[in-house]
């Protein structure tokens, strides 16, 4: 037990191996100093990353939506004006096949499917449906008569 503790002895090395102790003394001191150091640099700047990650991810999901937005109003605009040529059509063909005076052209539309599909838009905006439908046939027969 003695000759192992001995090897602790700093009195029994020579100059150079007691420099070259204290220079990895030195070494492995400043290596943790570094580490101690280094970590929170480290876990900060993964943090901003993330975060600006998540941002990146988050405006262009924003500016998807704001897309998305503008093509489903497209898309509306276009059935609306689809059902409006359909729904003229109908009455272009009902007045030319059966020459029907406007009261019966109002009844045929009010029966309909394209003009409930065309009202639809109108009664989500808090309109009354019938006041809705009356409107868009007079409008409609007005333009073709």
């Amino acid at each position: 037990m003695k000759n192992f503790l001995k090897i602790f002895n700093i009195n029994q090395y020579s100059f150079s191996t007691k420099v070259f102790l204290s220079f990895l003394i030195f070494i492995f001191i400043f290596m943790l100093i570094k580490t101690s150091l280094s970590i929170p640099k480290l876990e900060k700047r993964a943090l901003e990353n993330e975060v600006e990650y998540i941002t990146k991810s988050l405006l262009l999901l924003q500016e998807q939506i704001k897309i998305i937005g503008k093509s489903l109003k497209m898309q509306k605009e276009l059935e609306i004006k689809l059902s409006k040529e359909k729904i003229e059509n109908e009455i272009k063909t009902l007045a030319l096949i059966n020459k029907s005076s406007k009261e019966d052209i109002a009844k045929f539309l009010e029966k309909s499917k394209l003009a409930k599909q065309c009202s639809y838009e109108l009664s989500s905006n808090n309109f009354n449906i019938k006041k809705a439908k009356k409107r868009i046939i007079s409008l409609l027969i007005t333009k073709i008569f």
